[in-house]
């Protein structure tokens, strides 16, 4: 061992980067030997096509040991025993037709690096650094096949960091059961799992992490990142338990890397990383075997996560496995847990089940992870699925409610379940005098109901009925009775009124007070001669519940002040009366006699043909109505007739047209007008008409014109008339 500083490490490790194309994984651990004696072991997985593979077998990596980012020291490894197994995924009679062996397929070689270092204090922040180099032989490059990566055309240099916090014990790091170079089929559903054990029984946590090169996250190759490193069409990993879930879309070789964080009583103690290539084929013929959780007695399955109660005595659950092609299939469980049995039966064919069983009672709560390898024996690639399978056990369901709305005694309280713990979705069943009368179902830890007053028990459970709680709760009646003054109540003057009435409840006992809170006797009347606001007072009690000194407001308008508008007290006969008036919003005459009609602009009016009454219906904004007459009395037989003699139209605005003056309604009217030679150059029957002194829109000469007026009034009176007419401009 000897010590360096750590700048010329990574100095060190960049100059050998250049010579480093050759590893597709690894992982760098430790395990406590005694006092404060640690071995160290780094595993790296060879790309055997890679230009430096051959230097592995005899490299010494270097570990470099840093406290709280201080340099400390360093530690060679050197090559276990018979280190350097191929472990390429492939089956049996493929073995040679590896990369490894000069063949075709990819091609994986295991080697592992170990020394003893004593750790010379205790602290919380130990960090063992690989940073790539291989004792001066080479540098521990990736492999250029990786796909999702920047590695340039010598790759980039594999950089590991393990932490130790041995500020309070020793540790271990967690093994890893399964390969990290897992060989897969495009477009087929996979899973895998590195199959962490620890020693210590630490609590593990996963997470994806960023590839280092030199300390520095690695280039990830847009659209990949650390936490979607594979091109797949689905993609998902658990950090409860690792299980990483794809379905691959494109041939790669895609790189992964995983840390683990171990915890102790809720004490970070320690870390790894793991650097992963999973290699995706298009030339399988086959699919990798798949497994499901059933059976479940004692807790509730969500896929292959198995949630119990603490306390629940006995857990069993079968797995059946199959593939979908008749493989055999060799089913491997790892890690375990002591106390639990698990048995294979039919294994080494192609539908092996599992039976697990175990004695929980004593369990405390946490989560318990262990795994089975499912292998099948298809060629040239063998089909190989870890599959984590996580026991989570949760501590007892607790429950307690809230009244959020309380029943007013007239109607159901609005109640709340606050649960916690256990297992989820949660069923909640409400039973009253032994009968059940309602089931809730809870994921969030907030559940309501509504429920009238009465005692009532509810019993809390998984979905399969697991680790029921009793809780016992009473529902009373509370509160404010509803409101019975619920709209206004209004009257319009001289409108009859009767005993206030208001939304009160049968039976309840109601008291009235006047403005000044005297009780009254009785319900008030109010008085609705005179426009304006008057107030009143009640009480009301039911039960348990009263409302006291409600207020209630009258509000009495007056009625709409309505005119009638060109009201006049003569008409002519047949003269149009036009029905207009103000005071309201709304409007609707009638007539005792003559007809209403509307003209082309929707205006109401009616002809003077005899004596009529006219009433108008006024609704006002406040729904007040009240009425107006109109009395028509005084018709005149008006009938009358004037000739003027001359007229200029020269466009001054006086005297422009000749016409007859009228007085009166006509029934027939008919005016033309020749000159000299007899030529008639204007008519009209119109009375309101005139001549403009223009012929085809031509200005007419100055001189004299005669007229012929044939007409007939409405009161009978026939008018025959001829003249003559002077045009002066």
């Amino acid at each position: 061992m000897k010590k360096l500083f750590f700048a010329f490490i990574l100095f060190f490790a960049l100059h050998q980067q250049a010579h480093a194309t050759h590893i597709f994984g690894g992982e760098l651990l430790y395990t406590h030997d005694t006092g404060r004696t640690y071995k160290i072991s780094l595993t790296l997985y060879g790309d055997c096509s890679g230009s430096a593979f051959k230097f592995l077998a005899a490299s010494n990596p270097e570990i470099y040991i840093r406290n709280s980012g201080t340099s400390i020291d360093s530690v060679t490894l050197y090559p276990e025993p018979g280190t350097g197994i191929e472990v390429s995924p492939v089956c049996p009679s493929q073995i040679n037709n590896t990369t490894c062996h000069g063949g075709t397929l990819p091609g994986v070689t295991k080697y592992v690096y170990s020394n003893t270092y004593y750790v010379p204090a205790a602290s919380a922040n130990w960090e063992f650094i690989f940073a790539g180099g291989m004792g001066g032989i080479n540098s521990a490059g990736r492999s250029t096949a990786i796909t999702n990566v920047n590695n340039g055309t010598t790759g980039t240099t594999v950089y590991l960091v393990a932490t130790l916090n041995n500020a309070n014990a020793e540790n271990n790091s967690p093994q890893y059961t399964t390969i990290p170079t897992p060989f897969y089929c495009i477009n087929t559903s996979q899973q895998y799992n590195q199959g962490c054990t620890d020693a210590d029984g630490d609590s593990l946590a996963y997470n994806l992490t960023p590839a280092l090169d030199n300390g520095a996250s690695v280039h990830y190759i847009t659209p990949y990142t650390y936490l979607r490193p594979i091109s797949a069409d689905t993609f998902s990993f658990s950090k409860i338990n690792g299980q990483l879930n794809f379905l691959p879309n494109i041939t790669q070789d895609a790189l992964i890397v995983t840390k683990v964080s171990e915890y102790r009583n809720g004490i970070l103690v320690g870390t790894s990383m793991r650097e992963m290539t999973f290699i995706i084929l298009d030339n399988c013929n086959t699919t990798p075997p798949t497994a499901n959780v059933e059976n479940v007695i004692g807790g509730y399955n969500n896929g292959n996560i198995i949630t119990i109660c603490q306390g629940t005595p006995q857990l069993t659950f079968n797995i059946f496995a199959s593939d979908s092609v008749g493989d055999t299939i060799l089913a491997t469980p790892n890690s375990v847990p002591v106390t639990a049995s698990i048995a294979v039966a039919k294994n080494n064919t192609p539908t092996p089940i599992i039976s697990f069983s175990w004695n929980t009672s004593t369990l405390t709560t946490g989560i318990y992870n262990f795994f089975v390898t499912y292998k099948n024996d298809h060629c040239p690639i063998s089909s190989t699925q870890t599959i984590a399978y996580t026991i989570d056990v949760v501590p007892p369901y607790t429950v307690s409610h809230t009244i959020l709305y309380p029943t007013q005694c007239v109607h159901k309280a609005f109640v709340q379940f606050n649960l916690a713990y256990g297992a989820t979705p949660r069923i909640i069943t409400i039973y009253q005098g032994g009968k059940s009368i309602s089931v809730v179902r809870d994921s969030t830890g907030i559940a309501t109901d509504s429920l009238a007053a009465g005692s009532y028990t509810a019993i809390v459970s998984s979905v399969n009925s697991s680790c029921p709680v009793s809780y016992t709760f009473s529902v009373v009646d509370s509160g404010t009775l509803p409101d019975p003054y619920t709209s206004p109540i209004v009257y319009c003057k001289y409108q009859p009124a009767s005993p206030i009435t208001l939304s009160f409840i049968d039976s309840s006992t109601v008291q009235w007070y006047d403005a000044n809170n005297y009780p009254l006797s009785s319900a008030p009347i109010p008085a609705t001669t005179t426009p304006g606001t008057y107030l009143w007072f009640a009480s009301e009690h039911y039960k348990a519940c009263s409302i006291l000194f409600d207020t209630v407001k009258i509000t009495v308008y007056d009625l709409p002040h309505i005119s009638i508008l060109d009201y006049k007290t003569s008409v002519c006969l047949g003269d149009k009366i036009y029905l207009e008036a103000t005071g309201g919003v709304k409007y609707k005459w009638e007539s005792t006699s003559n007809k209403i009609v509307k003209d082309k602009d929707g205006n109401q009016f009616s002809l003077a043909l005899d004596t009529a009454t006219y009433t108008v219906i006024v609704t006002d904004s406040n729904n007040c109505i009240d009425s107006a007459t109109a009395i028509y009395s005084n018709i005149q037989p008006c009938c009358m007739f004037s000739y003027p003699n001359a007229f200029t139209p020269n466009g001054d605005g006086r005297n422009d047209r000749f016409r007859i003056i009228t007085y009166g309604n006509m029934e027939s009217y008919e005016l033309s007008i020749f000159d000299r030679w007899g030529q008639r150059v204007f008519t009209t029957a119109d009375p309101i008409i005139g001549w403009d002194g223009n012929y085809h829109g031509q200005p007419c000469e100055i001189g004299t014109y005669f007229y012929l007026l044939r007409a007939k009034c409405l009161t009978g009176h026939y008018e025959e008339q001829k003249g003559d007419i002077t045009l002066i401009r």
